[in-house]
């Protein structure tokens, strides 16, 4: 008898743990204006800086002096 009783409540525990997940779903607060931007896509002007040469070459000791990378736009 005991494990019965055990299971319903199981059971019950399930289904309000799956009702509050599907109400919590439900009640999305609405996205930021700023959200928004920082989620959309790309445009063409936007795309991300290309790595196009460094200094000291890949594979090349390093002597401890500066480190250059030349890059295909200017960073902001």
């Amino acid at each position: 008898m005991q494990h019965r009783l055990h299971l319903k409540s199981l059971h019950l525990i399930l289904i309000f743990a799956l009702l509050f997940t599907v109400g919590a779903q439900a009640i999305q607060p609405p996205a930021l204006a700023s959200d928004v931007a920082y989620l959309a896509p790309a445009q063409q002007g936007e795309a991300a800086p290309v790595l196009l040469d460094s200094a000291p070459a890949n594979g090349a000791a390093w002597d401890g002096g500066p480190v250059t990378f030349t890059f295909d736009q200017p960073m902001a």
